[in-house]
C-alpha cells in the first residue's frame, strides 16, 4: 500500500481515471453488483470515483486528504451541468483552490475530447447495437489521402473484446444484414468477464510507491482498454478509452505544473483560453544509419548489427524516460517514441526551456565523445495553447519536424569547436576505440534474443558485460526471468523494468510495456546467434542470403492529411469551418498517438511474435500452398513503420509477401495504406551493409512504379503486390518440370539461361515500343534484331522441348490403354495419377510457350516483358548447386 505524496500525483491520476467509469458502465451486470449506494445514479463519474474507493478498500492506496481530493476531482470533472440529479460539476467542488484544479482537469478532458467525431449514430445503428455494447472501430478504415471523409461513411470493422496480444490487434469484419453468426457487438457476458478480469489483476498490485502503482495500473489499462471505445455515441468510434485517458492525464499534469509555477493556483487568476501553457517537445536521434553499419567486419556481424539496431531503438526510449524524470512528469506525457523520434508534452515555463537546452547539450556532449559524432540528439520545442493541442496537433508536429531538419546543419556545433579531433586510441593489439565499441554491441547482441525483461538504472555506470550504458549514467541490463530481476535488484537498485514483448507486470518494480522485434535465429545448442553464412545454408539451391527492406508508403501524408475531412481545403479554411462547429479535422493528439501505437503493435509486437512461432502458410491461386519458415529469418530492425529482415534468399521472398498480406489485413484492406519494399540477394561473406544499401535502392525503385506505390522490387524488376501470386504461381509450376540432364527434366538450367536472353530482348523491344513518339514515323527507334526473340525461342523450343512434350503425350496414351485393362482400384488410382501429372506438365509447357508468343502491348507490355525475368531467375537460383 502507498500514500499519495503531492498534488502532481493526484492530478495525474485524476486525468488517467476521470473517465474510468466508461469502462465499468459498459457491463450492466457489473454495475448491478456494486454495493455502494451513495449516489442515486451510476453515471460514469460516479463509477470513476467508485474505482478509487475500490483501490482504497483493497489496501492499494492509503486513505489521506490527497486521496479525498482525487475522488472529488474524478467525480466532478465536467464543466457542464448535464447531471441534474446529482452534483457532478466542477462548480460543485467547495474548496476554491481544488475547484481551480478541477477546472484544469475539466479543460484537459475537453481538449482531449475534441478527438470525437461529430457524425451522430444512425437509427439503424441504435437498433442493432446498444451504446454499451458498441465495439471499437479501427483507426485505419476512414484514413484517405484522396477522398473527402464523407459523412455517410460507415465502419465495417471492429475489434473483438480481448486483452492485448499479437492476435487480437487484428480487427474483424462486422456482420451485415441477417448474418447473425458473425461479429456485431460485444456481448454482456464478454463485457462482464473483461471488467472482472481487470479488477482481479488490479487487486494483485502490491506497491509501496506511487511510481510502481502508476506504471502497473497504466500497463493494465492498456492491456484491457485498448479495445474499449472512448465514445460510443458517434457513427464511428475509433479512439480507445486508453488513448483518451492517456492524453488527458498528460494534459492535466502539464497544465497543472504551468499553473503552479506561474502561481496561478494561489491567486485564482485563470490564464486566458489562448495562453500557451503547453510545450510540445519534438526530439530526433539522427545519424542512425551510419552508426548501425559503420565499422562492421564480417566476423560477428550478426551480433554487432543486432546490438546496434537494438541500441538505437532503446536510445529514444531512454532519452524520453530521462526527460520526464527531469521534469517530474509521468509516463503518459510521452506521446510516442518510434523510429528514433520522441514526442513529449510538458509545461511551458522559462525554467523548462532553459532546462531543455541544458539537457540537450549534456546529451550531445556524451554522444559526441562516446560514439565519435555518429549519433546526435536534436530537440526543438513548440509552444501551444489547449485549443492548438486539441485541433492542430499534427500541424505542431509538422512544424517541429521542419525545425529539426533546419537544425541538422548545426549538428555538434559547440562540441566540434571544443574538440575537433577524435582520439581513436590505438592499442598494442591493433584495436581501436571503434573496435571496442563494436565489441560492446556484439556482447549486447548476444543477450537480446534471450531477454524477456530489461532493467533500467539511473545514476549508474555500466560494465559493458552485464549492463550497458545508453546515455550518461543511465544503463540497461537484460534479464531472462523475473527471478533474475529480483536477484540483481537486491545487489543494485533497478529503477524501472521494461516488459519486453510480454504484457505482464513485474512485482515491486515500476514496469512499462515495450514491443521490440528482436527475433534472431540461434544455433542448435541455443547458445549463440547464427552467422549469416549459417543462415544462407538454409537456402534452397543457391546458398545466398537476401535483405528485405520495406516501409509504409506516404506515412507522413497519412499523418498530415489522412484524417482531414476535406482534402483540398487549406488548414486556414478548416479552422474557419471548425469555428462554425463544422468539424472537418480529426488530427487530434489521441488519434495521432493511436495510429503510432497501432503501427508499433504490427511492426514490433506482431512481427516478433509470429517469427517466434516459427511457421505459417499462405495459399497462392489455384490452391498452391506455400509453407513459410521463419526459423532462419533475422530481424535486424522492425518498428515504427519500417523493417529490415535478413534470411535465406528463397525464404525471404515468401516472408515478404506474408508480411504484406497480414499488413493489408491489419489496416482493414484500406487501399491507401500500403507497403513497398525491395529484396537484395547477396553473398553471406560480403559486407552486409552492401546488401542493406542495395535493398534500400530497390525499395525506392518499388516506390517509383506509379503514384500509388504498393510494390516490391525483386531481381531488379518492380511489380505491384497484387501481381505476386500470378508471378510465383507460374514460377512454382515451372519448378515442377525442371530437372538437369541426369534427372531428365523437361526444362534445364541451360534452357532457362537462354530464355533469360530472349526475355532481355523482349524487354528492350518493349522499352523501344513504349518510347516511340506516335507523331513520328513508326519504327524510328526500334532495333529490329530484337524482334528475333520470338523465332529464337521457337527454334529452341522446337529442338529441346517439343520432343519431350511428344514423349509425354505418348506416355499418356500408353497409360490410358493400361487404365482400360486395370482391374485393381489401387492400380487404377496409380495410373490415373501418372496421367494427371503428365497432363499438368503438358499444360505448363504450353503456358510457357504462350507467354513467349504473346504479342507485346506497346503501353502495358505483357507477362514476358514485366515478370518473366523474375520467374526465370527464381528457378535458376532455386536449382543452382
Amino acid at each position: 500500500m502507498f500514500r499519495l505524496e503531492n498534488m502532481e500525483q493526484v492530478v495525474s491520476l485524476a486525468g488517467l481515471l476521470h473517465d474510468f467509469g466508461k469502462f465499468t458502465n459498459r457491463s450492466s451486470s457489473y454495475v448491478k453488483n456494486i454495493k455502494n449506494k451513495e449516489y442515486k445514479t451510476y453515471k460514469h463519474p460516479v463509477l470513476s470515483k467508485e474505482f478509487i474507493c475500490f483501490l482504497e478498500e483493497n489496501k492499494i492506496i492509503e486513505n489521506s486528504e490527497l486521496l479525498e481530493n482525487l475522488k472529488e476531482l474524478v467525480l466532478k470533472h465536467h464543466e457542464s451541468l448535464n447531471f441534474k440529479e446529482v452534483k457532478l460539476s466542477v462548480k460543485d467542488i467547495e474548496n476554491e483552490k481544488l475547484q481551480r484544479i478541477g477546472n484544469i482537469v475539466a479543460r484537459a478532458d475537453n481538449y482531449s475530447a475534441t478527438e470525437r467525431r461529430d457524425e451522430p449514430v444512425e437509427n439503424n445503428q441504435k437498433e442493432n447495437t446498444h451504446w454499451m455494447r458498441r465495439p471499437l472501430n479501427p483507426i485505419f478504415e476512414t484514413i484517405s489521402l484522396k477522398k473527402d471523409l464523407n459523412e455517410s461513411v460507415s465502419s465495417y470493422y471492429a475489434y473483438k473484446l480481448r486483452t492485448l496480444n499479437y492476435k487480437t490487434i487484428f480487427s474483424q469484419r462486422l456482420a451485415s444484414g441477417k448474418d447473425a453468426n458473425n461479429f456485431k457487438e460485444n456481448t454482456e457476458e464478454e463485457l462482464y468477464k473483461h471488467v472482472c478480469n481487470f479488477f482481479e489483476e488490479v487487486k494483485k498490485i502490491n506497491s509501496s510507491s506511487y511510481d510502481v502503482f502508476f506504471s502497473h495500473l497504466y500497463l493494465l489499462m492498456e492491456k484491457y482498454m485498448w479495445c474499449i471505445a472512448s465514445d460510443t455515441q458517434t457513427k464511428i468510434s475509433d479512439i480507445s478509452l486508453f488513448d483518451h485517458l492517456k492524453s488527458t492525464s498528460a494534459l492535466v499534469l502539464a497544465s497543472y505544473k504551468y499553473h503552479k509555477e506561474k502561481n496561478i493556483l494561489e491567486t485564482g487568476n485563470q490564464p486566458r483560453e489562448k495562453t500557451e501553457q503547453f510545450t510540445v517537445l519534438v526530439g530526433d536521434v539522427s545519424g542512425i544509419q551510419n552508426f548501425i553499419y559503420d565499422g562492421i567486419k564480417s566476423e560477428g556481424a550478426a551480433k554487432i548489427l543486432r546490438g546496434k539496431s537494438f541500441f538505437v531503438k532503446m536510445i529514444s526510449d531512454v532519452i524520453a524516460l530521462h526527460l520526464i524524470r527531469e521534469f517530474e512528469l509521468n509516463l503518459t506525457n510521452i506521446i510516442l517514441t518510434a523510429g528514433g523520434k520522441f514526442y513529449i508534452l510538458l509545461q511551458n515555463t522559462e525554467d523548462s526551456m532553459k532546462k531543455i537546452e541544458e539537457i540537450k547539450e549534456k546529451l550531445n556532449n556524451y554522444l559526441y565523445k562516446e560514439f565519435f559524432g555518429q549519433l546526435f540528439v536534436n530537440i526543438v520545442t513548440l509552444e501551444a495553447n489547449g485549443d492548438e493541442i486539441a485541433k492542430k496537433f499534427t500541424k505542431i508536429l509538422e512544424k517541429g519536424n521542419r525545425e529539426l531538419n533546419w537544425q541538422k546543419d548545426k549538428r555538434f556545433f559547440n562540441q566540434i569547436k571544443e574538440n575537433p579531433i577524435f582520439d581513436v586510441e590505438y592499442r598494442d593489439d591493433g584495436t581501436t576505440a571503434l573496435d571496442r565499441l563494436n565489441e560492446k554491441f556484439k556482447e549486447m547482441g548476444g543477450k537480446i534474443p534471450k531477454a524477456r525483461f530489461i532493467g533500467i538504472r539511473y545514476n549508474h555506470k555500466a560494465d559493458n558485460k552485464e549492463s550497458f550504458e545508453v546515455i550518461e549514467n543511465m544503463s540497461i541490463q537484460f534479464f531472462k526471468s523475473k527471478k533474475d530481476i529480483d536477484i540483481s535488484g537486491k545487489n543494485e537498485k533497478i529503477d524501472l523494468v521494461i516488459s519486453l514483448n510480454n504484457v505482464e507486470i513485474v512485482e515491486n518494480y515500476p514496469t512499462i510495456l515495450r514491443f521490440i522485434s528482436n527475433y534472431a535465429p540461434l544455433e542448435e545448442d541455443k547458445s549463440s546467434l547464427k552467422s549469416f553464412e549459417s543462415i544462407s545454408n538454409a537456402a534452397t539451391g543457391n546458398k545466398k542470403i537476401a535483405v528485405y527492406k520495406a516501409d509504409v508508403d506516404n506515412l507522413g501524408m497519412i499523418f498530415s492529411i489522412g484524417f482531414k475531412k476535406k482534402k483540398n481545403v487549406s488548414d486556414e479554411e478548416l479552422e474557419e469551418e471548425d469555428e462554425k462547429n463544422k468539424k472537418t479535422d480529426f488530427r487530434s493528439i489521441s488519434r495521432i498517438s493511436t495510429l503510432s501505437r497501432n503501427m508499433e503493435y504490427f511492426f514490433s509486437y506482431w512481427m516478433n511474435s509470429i517469427f517466434e512461432i516459427g511457421k505459417a502458410e499462405i495459399w497462392l491461386v489455384n490452391k498452391i500452398k506455400k509453407e513459410i519458415d521463419f526459423s532462419n529469418i533475422y530481424v535486424l530492425y522492425s518498428g515504427g513503420d519500417d523493417l529490415v529482415i535478413i534470411g535465406p534468399w528463397d525464404k525471404i521472398i515468401y516472408v515478404s509477401y506474408f508480411i504484406r498480406k497480414k499488413f493489408e489485413e491489419f489496416v482493414t484492406e484500406n487501399e491507401e495504406i500500403t507497403l513497398s519494399g525491395g529484396i537484395a540477394i547477396s553473398h553471406p561473406k560480403l559486407k552486409i551493409i552492401n546488401g542493406i544499401d542495395m535493398a534500400g535502392e530497390l525499395e525506392e525503385k518499388a516506390k517509383e512504379i506509379d503514384k500509388d506505390k504498393n510494390a516490391l522490387t525483386l531481381f531488379d524488376r518492380s511489380f505491384k503486390w497484387d501481381e505476386f501470386e500470378k508471378i510465383f504461381e507460374f514460377a512454382e509450376k515451372l519448378q515442377k518440370i525442371y530437372g538437369n540432364k541426369e534427372e531428365r527434366g523437361i526444362i534445364t538450367q541451360a534452357f532457362l539461361y537462354r530464355c533469360l536472353n530472349y526475355t532481355e530482348m523482349a524487354e528492350k523491344l518493349y522499352e523501344s515500343l513504349s518510347g516511340i513518339d506516335k507523331s513520328s514515323k513508326a519504327g524510328k527507334d526500334i532495333d529490329f534484331n530484337l524482334l528475333t526473340y520470338v523465332s529464337k525461342f521457337e527454334y529452341d523450343y522446337g529442338r529441346n522441348i517439343l520432343p519431350k512434350l511428344k514423349e509425354l503425350e505418348s506416355k499418356i496414351e500408353k497409360n490410358r490403354k493400361k487404365l482400360e485393362k486395370a482391374k485393381d482400384n489401387q492400380e487404377k488410382n496409380k495410373i490415373e495419377k501418372i496421367i494427371k501429372d503428365n497432363e499438368e506438365k503438358i499444360e505448363i509447357i504450353k503456358e510457357l510457350r504462350n507467354k513467349f508468343m504473346e504479342e507485346i502491348n506497346e503501353e502495358k507490355g505483357n507477362f514476358l516483358t514485366k515478370y518473366m525475368r523474375i520467374v526465370l531467375n527464381y528457378i535458376i537460383y532455386l536449382n543452382r548447386k
